[in-house]
């Protein structure tokens, strides 16, 4: 089984933020971080093979703040290029 899992955490102090990013930054398997508002600090996109490995994953998370893990089940609006000012525009 191959993976992708968006992962959420909500500890926004900075210490704990700080080493949470650093350790998203060593994990090859964290493709995406995204510093956000609201009550998340991160979102972050993780791709697995098999759900231990995101058991793992998520485990060195722990120590940093409370996570939260949604797995995309599918892409129904797969990835675009953004719309750029003079780029003529195709409607179906």
């Amino acid at each position: 089984m191959a993976g992708s899992s968006g992962r959420r955490m909500n500890d926004a102090r900075r210490p704990r933020r700080d080493a949470a990013l650093r350790l998203a930054r060593r994990i090859p398997e964290v493709v995406e971080c995204h510093r956000t508002t609201g009550e998340d600090c991160f979102i972050m996109k993780v791709y697995f093979v098999a759900m231990d490995e995101l058991d793992e994953i998520l485990d060195q998370f722990l120590a940093h703040g409370l996570t939260t893990t949604s797995i995309v089940q599918s892409t129904p609006v797969p990835p675009r290029e953004l719309p750029l000012p003079g780029k003529a525009r195709t409607r179906s």
